[in-house]
């Protein structure tokens, strides 16, 4: 900083100061202040600020389903609870919902979003992923997830007689850190 200003509008100006970084978590920073006066004098000792950088925590995810599903049958939703927390982030920014195990050509993950959600869905069927975005708290990424429908127009499996399809679950929060994945099953039958 320069420029002639009184002691206290140099006192504002440090406390405007910022400080960011984009690596080494958990390594302690040691920022020095020393001021100049205006005959040129420096201070005797400089201030010493510590700043301590740590990494954002994932947010977690748990689910339950597990439900039996007729092969055509109307959509159902195969995620009936769902609890997200997160230590460091009181918002979510997106979440997945893949359906990662005994895929079937006619699999749909759908969505019908909850009355004033602000997350919204899109389905890629070459990823077989749904994926649901919007900035909004756990407990309306908590009410997406289970809003989340499944259909299967056929079982697929050992002679059409049916097989478990596996859902993999992961949330990203406003620091764009991911949970690791969580699973649920729906056992398509005849």
């Amino acid at each position: 900083m320069s420029g002639t200003a009184t002691k206290a509008q140099y006192e504002q100006a440090l406390e405007a100061v910022t400080f960011s970084a984009t690596g080494g978590a958990l390594i302690v920073r040691t920022v020095s202040v020393t001021v100049t006066d205006d005959a040129g004098v420096n201070s005797a000792l400089p201030g010493t600020v510590l700043a301590n950088v740590a990494n954002p925590i994932a947010p977690l995810v748990a689910p339950i389903g597990a439900l039996i599903y007729g092969a055509d049958d109307p959509a159902v939703k195969p995620i009936t609870t769902v609890a997200i927390s997160d230590i460091d982030s009181d918002y979510m920014f997106g979440a997945t919902v893949r359906i990662s195990g005994n895929y079937n050509s006619g699999d749909v993950l759908g969505y019908v979003a909850p009355s004033g959600s602000p997350v919204g869905a899109v389905w890629d069927v070459g990823t077989r992923t749904l994926t649901l975005s919007g900035t909004g708290t756990k407990d309306q990424y908590e009410a997406a997830l289970k809003a989340v429908t499944f259909f299967a127009s056929e079982p697929g499996g050992l002679l059409d007689l049916g097989e478990i399809r596996t859902l993999s679950i992961v949330v990203r929060d406003d620091s764009n850190v991911s949970s690791l994945t969580a699973t649920v099953t729906v056992g398509v039958t005849i």
